[in-house]
């Protein structure tokens, strides 16, 4: 959620599993210039390319990454073998090494 005023402001619902809490994070818009909207519009043209095999929850997956903005690398599992080729299992956004954000998809619904 986006909040738009003198200084825009996202708001996050986290959810936090372990300890069966959810919690609001407040974070600061980030000012957007040209470069970043240039750069995902090249690398909105690489296709996704098969980086490597791994396992999630016991599913052997797929790797696939593109580039992103800013020299970060998008990072999809995808369970080749499943019924629904098209959905993946995990996500996650890597910069110089690092994961900064990471997802796991629990339920694909597609329709």
């Amino acid at each position: 959620l986006v909040h738009g005023a003198e200084n825009p402001t996202i708001y996050a619902n986290i959810v936090l599993e372990d300890e069966a809490e959810h919690e609001c994070q407040q974070f600061d818009y980030p000012t957007l210039t040209d470069d970043p909207k240039e750069e995902l519009e090249v690398s909105a043209k690489h296709p996704l390319q098969f980086f490597s095999i791994s396992d999630v929850d016991g599913e052997d997956c797929g790797i696939f990454i593109a580039p992103l903005a800013r020299g970060r690398w998008l990072h999809l599992w995808v369970d080749m073998e499943s019924d629904n080729p098209d959905a993946f299992l995990r996500s996650e956004i890597h910069h110089d090494g690092k994961v900064l954000r990471s997802t796991k998809v629990l339920k694909w619904r597609t329709g």
